[in-house]
């Protein structure tokens, strides 16, 4: 997917293939019809996977706002801010 935003950095990114330098990119996040406020980021790290069809991978810097909570054996999450 591009967003026509202009990246603001490059960062080495380390995965189980190795280390391969990704850009960065200012983010705001928003969840519209909520009380949510939005949350602003100045370097979030680009990732291609639009072939796993995913948009977003949320990281550790978006999941520091909130508590989120797995039940592996449903199947079900649950997000609070």
């Amino acid at each position: 997917m591009r967003l026509g935003c202009a990246p603001v950095s490059v960062a080495p990114v380390m995965g189980v293939t190795g280390t391969a330098w990704r850009t960065l990119y200012p983010v705001r996040v928003a969840f519209p019809g909520t009380q949510i406020q939005p949350l602003e980021f100045q370097a979030i790290t680009s990732v291609q996977l639009a072939a796993q069809g995913y948009v977003a991978l949320i990281g550790r810097d978006l999941l520091a706002f909130m508590l989120m909570i797995y039940d592996g054996r449903d199947g079900r999450y649950t997000i609070t801010f």
